[in-house]
């Protein structure tokens, strides 16, 4: 048996103090999806800013991580933090949600399973994912925990639509007044300012109008499907407050 294998199947030990302090940490500091904020039936998922997550494993040269690191491997076994940080973090905290921690010894040997390939498919495994003889549910665990991890970036494109369970970073959400016809619905939203590339650095934080419904072709807008809800963000310009 490879050492993978044979630290893998033992089960992680989530009970352990740096490990119950990260998902405390995560649990507590997770911000919200807004969507439709007049209709209770719609439900506010939480997602935690990949930013914030990883200042918490690097701060105090990275006491955090690596505390975590020691409660997953026994000695000579662990990784390096900063192989975790330059591009897996997103994937081994969705890992340790799933309680698969310590495959991040297999994951960040390969460009196919870091944090610009999430997310990942249930139905399609990524290439070099390990295999897991003893936990068969290993990728659906992994699928399910990731969404809070994989939030995308809103960019100035043309049209982009996301996968049904994609997590918007909008965190704020208001209805105004003021449409220019019939089946305008205008709203002010925030985006949370480290996945808002639609406007400069100068202007983070600033609200933005969002139509219900589609916009034109001409427009530029990102597309976002949702059961019962579809959602465009519309470009129009820096509404003052």
């Amino acid at each position: 048996m490879d050492n993978q294998s044979r630290f893998s199947r033992v089960d992680q030990p989530n009970w352990r103090p740096a490990l119950n302090r990260f998902f405390n940490y995560v649990r507590t500091n997770c911000q919200l999806e807004v969507i439709d904020p007049e209709d209770l039936s719609v439900d506010r998922r939480p997602f935690m800013p990949i930013d914030e997550v990883k200042h918490y494993l690097e701060r105090n040269y990275q006491t955090e991580l690596r505390a975590i690191l020691g409660e997953l491997f026994e000695p000579g076994y662990s990784v390096h933090p900063g192989d975790i940080l330059s591009g897996y973090t997103a994937v081994f905290c969705t890992l340790l949600f799933a309680g698969n921690g310590r495959y991040i010894r297999t994951f960040i040997r390969y460009d196919s399973l870091n944090d610009r390939r999430l997310p990942f498919s249930p139905d399609n495994a990524p290439a070099n994912l390990p295999t897991t003889p003893g936990d068969p549910d290993f990728l659906r665990k992994f699928c399910n925990e990731q969404w809070r991890f994989c939030v995308p970036t809103l960019e100035n494109v043309t049209d982009r639509c996301f996968e049904i369970k994609r997590i918007l970073p909008i965190i704020y959400k208001k209805s105004i007044a003021g449409g220019s016809g019939a089946s305008a619905n205008l709203w002010l939203i925030k985006i949370y300012p480290s996945y808002n590339k639609l406007i400069t650095e100068e202007e983070k934080l600033v609200r933005y109008c969002l139509p219900a419904y589609l916009v034109t072709a001409t427009d530029i807008c990102l597309a976002a499907t949702r059961p019962r809800i579809r959602k465009h963000i519309r470009h129009q310009g820096i509404l003052d407050l």
